[in-house]
């Protein structure tokens, strides 16, 4: 996670997590869902997550803040940054399963991370 030395950086910090958790969990419950008046598709946003986890596409959150700081799930993908959390986002499994499946194997070892040193390497 990002340095949190002072008051101000805690802040950042913790709407950069806000921010990531909002890409998890998207509506207010499973049973939230809306219907598409074009196509008449109704469908949740944890429906979507299910979708997406269960075809073993992973979601990574960008969340960037307005001075160019990276929340820390992208700060694992590109430079390898550890997440001190197993539930940083603090998402209930009960309400929300899927994304909190989503978002626990985002930091986990199924998900690349460090990617630009490794592609410098490569290069």
């Amino acid at each position: 996670i990002l340095c949190g030395c002072d008051a101000k950086s805690n802040n950042i910090t913790t709407s950069l997590i806000a921010a990531e958790k909002s890409k998890f969990q998207r509506g207010r419950a499973i049973s939230k869902a809306r219907t598409c008046h074009d196509t008449g598709i109704t469908i949740s946003g944890e429906e979507i997550i299910e979708d997406l986890y269960n075809s073993k596409m992973q979601l990574i959150p960008f969340a960037i803040s307005p001075l160019g700081l990276f929340g820390p799930t992208i700060n694992r993908f590109l430079y390898g940054k550890s997440i001190d959390s197993d539930n940083i986002h603090n998402i209930s499994a009960t309400s929300f399963p899927h994304a909190h499946k989503m978002a626990k194997r985002a930091s986990s070892a199924e998900v690349p991370s460090n990617i630009l040193e490794r592609a410098n390497d490569i290069w």
